[in-house]
């Protein structure tokens, strides 16, 4: 518990006191060591630490919430939750806050919390020593960092949870500019364990580098692609936004009202899990404090279900147990946590043949400034290889663009997903290579 053992209390207490039906404290704190590497030398290195707590409350039907990191004025920071309350719209019936029996989880790594900032920067010194020789004009880069948090979950129906966690993120990058041609590559990923490879990131970085030194074109027109583990995530934001439970309550989401239905290719089965061994975004429990659960979003294509918080959940009748928060000073809001694609009968090398004449798309440039929520995106690609004859590596393709629509390109015209799946940067997605037909390139 923090160290004030009654400063949820109180603050449940004052807006009691204030009128609130229902109300709810959720407090967090995180401390952070980082080391960044640009351009073949350490860049900076960063400590920080945060404390606070977010108080949202039920008045009158109407949802206020305020913050503060101020802990001994926690009583200002009720008192202005309950202002805001009197502004707000009044929610559907059937907003309740839940119950349910105490949690204290400690899900943190003594291994991951001991990692000090020497071995941070020993890893980044080690990235940037095995980059910068490998072509005339790298600039090597690195970031690692190692965080510890702890937040506790309190509210007016009795719910106490807490939990304390760790985790740690490792990077490894190259920069290469030669006339017009800037080339940016890197790898690396999170744990809540000791099991980031920073060798294989290093080493999977260098392959990106050494691929990328010739360079050509492929001619306009549709093609065969092959889309990596991040491209492909890339891609599936869009679905991650549209089945939100937010947008499908604002009718903003091309999947309003299509649970049930086919929306993307039968190759497709993907997971959404927050318990704690499925990946870096797991915990106990939600934002909310709801038990943590595996949810299927799509079997063989077909969409299971909406991710929703309790705000949403209610306004929809459908079930909650997806909420999430940026930190303290965020009031809940519906969102994915370890999302886990499933992976298909075909080894990468088999994609790759297939794909002959095609594009490897490993990154993509500009994907924020399409249309994600209803699928439609028109985006540089950042990193990407002609694929020979044999499914090998020609060469980096310079100034290729894509456009389409998600929706399309993951549903009629997705032919494969390999059998090998990597981790993501973030340590919470777990994709396949996908194979996709006639991709307009320009």
């Amino acid at each position: 518990m923090v160290t004030d053992e009654l400063l949820l209390e109180r603050a449940l207490d004052r807006a009691a006191a204030g009128g609130a039906r229902q109300a709810e404290v959720f407090f967090a704190e995180g401390a952070s060591d980082s080391v960044d590497f640009e351009a073949n030398r350490l860049q900076g290195i960063d400590s920080s630490s945060s404390r606070g707590l977010g108080i949202r409350v039920l008045v009158e039907g109407r949802l206020g919430f305020s913050s503060t990191s101020i802990l001994d004025r926690v009583e200002d920071a009720v008192d202005a939750a309950l202002d805001t309350a009197r502004l707000t719209e009044v929610e559907k019936p059937g907003f309740d806050l839940p119950a349910g029996e105490p949690i204290e989880a400690d899900i943190s790594d003594p291994a991951v919390a001991g990692i000090g900032v020497d071995e941070l920067m020993e890893f980044g010194r080690k990235a940037v020593d095995r980059l910068r020789p490998l072509a005339d004009g790298v600039l090597a880069g690195a970031g690692a960092s190692r965080w510890t948090s702890h937040w506790e979950i309190a509210n007016s129906a009795g719910l106490r949870r807490s939990c304390r966690k760790s985790g740690w993120q490792f990077h490894a990058a190259a920069q290469r500019v030669e006339g017009t041609s800037i080339l940016w590559c890197y790898d690396g990923s999170a744990s809540m364990h000791r099991d980031v490879d920073v060798d294989e990131a290093i080493e999977t970085t260098a392959q990106k580098l050494r691929q990328s030194l010739k360079e050509g074109v492929l001619p306009a027109g549709r093609h065969p692609v092959v889309l990596t583990p991040a491209a492909l995530s890339s891609l599936l934001g869009s679905l991650r936004l549209g089945i939100g439970a937010r947008a499908i309550y604002r009718k903003t989401s091309p999947l309003t009202g299509r649970l049930g239905e086919q929306v993307l290719s039968q190759l497709l089965t993907i997971h959404d899990d927050i318990r704690p061994e499925a990946g870096m975004a797991g915990a106990p429990f939600d934002d909310e404090g709801i038990a943590a659960a595996r949810l299927t979003v799509l079997q063989a294509g077909v969409l299971e279900t909406y991710l929703a918080d309790l705000r949403n959940a209610s306004r929809l009748g459908i079930q909650p147990g997806r909420a999430s928060r940026a930190g303290y000073a965020s009031a809940p809001f519906p969102g994915s946590r370890n999302w886990l694609v499933e992976p298909g009968d075909a080894p990468l090398a088999e994609l790759l043949a297939q794909a002959a004449g095609g594009l490897i798309v490993d990154s993509l440039m500009g994907m924020h400034g399409s249309n994600l929520v209803n699928g439609d995106f028109s985006a540089n690609v950042g990193l990407g290889f002609a694929i020979g004859p044999g499914g090998e590596t020609l060469y980096r393709v310079k100034d290729a663009a894509i456009a389409g629509n998600v929706y399309e390109l993951l549903g009629a015209r997705l032919q494969a997903l390999s059998a090998e799946r990597k981790w993501g940067y973030s340590g919470s997605e777990l994709m396949p290579w996908a194979l996709v037909e006639g991709v307009p390139i320009a």
